[in-house]
């Protein structure tokens, strides 16, 4: 790969290496002091634990672009660390940075300059052979034109070994660098793609408008196996999806476990709740089978077989001759005497076994799946309890970014929300609002809720690094409360424009402020 094509890459190196060594200087530094006696050892130590982790991105990376251009990134994003420490006040000599520098680079230098001495030496290897076998083709017979092995090195016609292929990966190995492709952060259960930040959203709004303090679910026949009333008969959606939502917002403290209302037995393939029960003989298996009860007269205490007792359609004890009623329930009233059941057992017709139980099995009604006790499901149901306090805090913070996207939506623009992005490095990024032009990714927008320093400033950085790495999207910052006086100038430094303090201003005034810098 040319050095041009390497340009991407090495910015977001820099990028992981500022986030590397800002990070190391502000939280491993500190430790490593009290660890060992001088700053020189704790500095080095740091570069020992900051190379282990770059050491192995270096390598991957350098199969299949230039080695060089790499290291050049890693050294920028050195010095941006190394600037903006400095800027905010954490002071160290330059020689021990020099120091942590040092040891920082050697194993991935070294890595790389090994890696291109391979190569050449496997490439001269293979050209020799090429050239000869190409020489004798053409008196034998034509074949198609190919370049001079100083140029491109020969495809391989033949699978290598694979202690073979790392070396011939970097020479030949295309690269893997690939453009922007956007994607949905899909919801777990099923395949309709709906917004789901969108519909958790009107999800705590119509719990807020209903004031629903429980939710209770019910058996159902359906392949869930319940279903949640109080929500279902106003929102079309599945159980299953629900039950995704219910777990976020259980998280997040708006709900909480009020009890097990029930369970159900599912597939243990496919999870569905629909499903037949199958009675056979323990023995052979056979469905040719039969219950037997035995009964027992309370009155006079006699004791037999279902068959004892049936007479010219009623129920007569053999013993005394009093009329008799098989009650289903223990304190069930009747007109005549009361016949308890006693026990049953299950006869064969096919073996002629006697069990007291059958075997009991399940037939799953949506894949075909046969199975039993031993290996079934079972799929607890609760009820939750609704956290109104909670509720509203959370239907009041969501509104920014609701009106947000509402506003860019009516500008003529496409909008995408908890959008997963890849960036040059092949690094995903979750962004908060996507904003596309003719289906074109413009504008990545990220929300910054907390008004803590530390947090703000861990945010800012990890924002920072995913500018240097998506270099064909303009990264815009929204941030709740007011920023940090340190965070704005981190910001100002990498050129990523920013509105803080989003409760005072008005939406729209701020989208069009934001589209006017260029953001789209």
């Amino acid at each position: 790969m040319k050095a041009g094509q390497s340009l991407p890459v090495a910015g977001a190196i820099a990028g992981i290496v500022f986030t590397l060594w800002y990070f190391g200087i502000t939280f491993l530094s500190p430790m490593f002091n009290i660890m060992f006696p001088t700053p020189f050892l704790s500095m080095l130590v740091t570069g020992l634990v900051l190379t282990a982790v770059y050491t192995p991105l270096q390598y991957f990376l350098s199969r299949d672009r230039v080695w060089y251009m790499l290291l050049l990134g890693a050294g920028a994003g050195w010095t941006a660390a190394y600037l903006l420490l400095r800027l905010v006040g954490i002071w160290w000599p330059v020689e021990t940075w020099l120091v942590g520098l040092a040891v920082f680079l050697a194993p991935p230098a070294s890595l790389s300059v090994l890696l291109l001495l391979r190569s050449r030496a496997k490439t001269t290897i293979q050209a020799a052979p090429a050239a000869a076998e190409q020489a004798v083709e053409v008196v034998v017979e034509p074949k198609p034109a190919e370049e001079s092995p100083a140029t491109t090195p020969p495809p391989p016609q033949q699978p290598l070994p694979a202690a073979e292929q790392g070396v011939k990966q970097v020479v030949e190995q295309p690269s893997v660098m690939q453009s922007y492709a956007p994607q949905l952060a899909e919801p777990a259960a099923p395949p309709e793609k709906i917004d789901s930040e969108e519909f958790e959203e009107y999800l705590l709004e119509y719990l807020d408008l209903s004031k629903q303090t429980e939710i209770i679910p019910v058996p159902a026949s359906n392949p869930d196996g319940a279903l949640f009333p109080a929500i279902q008969e106003k929102i079309d959606i599945e159980t299953s999806r629900l039950m995704v939502f219910f777990k976020k917002l259980q998280e997040k403290g708006i709900l909480k476990i009020g009890g097990i209302e029930f369970k159900k037995a599912v597939c243990p393939r496919c999870y569905s709740a629909q499903s037949i029960v199958s009675l056979r003989c323990k023995k052979c298996r056979s469905a040719n089978i039969s219950r037997q009860r035995i009964l027992q007269h309370e009155s006079c205490g006699f004791l037999g077989p279902e068959e004892r007792f049936y007479e010219s359609g009623r129920f007569i004890c053999p013993r005394c001759g009093t009329e008799v009623t098989v009650a289903s329930e223990p304190e069930e009233t009747t007109a005549h005497e009361r016949l308890k059941v006693h026990s049953s057992l299950f006869i064969c017709y096919q073996c002629d076994e006697v069990n007291p139980e059958p075997y009991v099995s399940f037939k799953c009604l949506t894949c075909g799946l046969d199975y039993d006790y031993n290996v079934l499901e079972l799929k607890t149901f609760y009820r939750y309890i609704v956290n109104q306090d909670i509720l509203q805090k959370a239907v009041e913070h969501n509104k920014p970014i609701k009106l947000m996207s509402e506003t860019i939506r009516s500008l003529g623009y496409e909008v995408e929300r908890g959008v997963s992005i890849t960036g040059s490095s092949s690094v995903a990024y979750r962004a908060d609002l996507l904003v596309k032009q003719n289906g074109q990714p413009k504008t990545a927008v990220f929300f910054i809720r907390t008004d803590k320093k530390d947090e703000q400033l861990g945010s800012v950085t990890k924002i920072m690094s995913m500018k240097l790495d998506l270099a064909n999207i303009d990264v815009l910052v929204l941030s709740y409360p007011e920023l940090h006086h340190e965070a704005k100038k981190i910001l100002d430094l990498f050129n990523i424009y920013y509105v803080d303090a989003l409760y005072s201003k008005d939406m729209r005034t701020v989208a069009a402020l934001m589209f006017r810098r260029g953001g789209v």
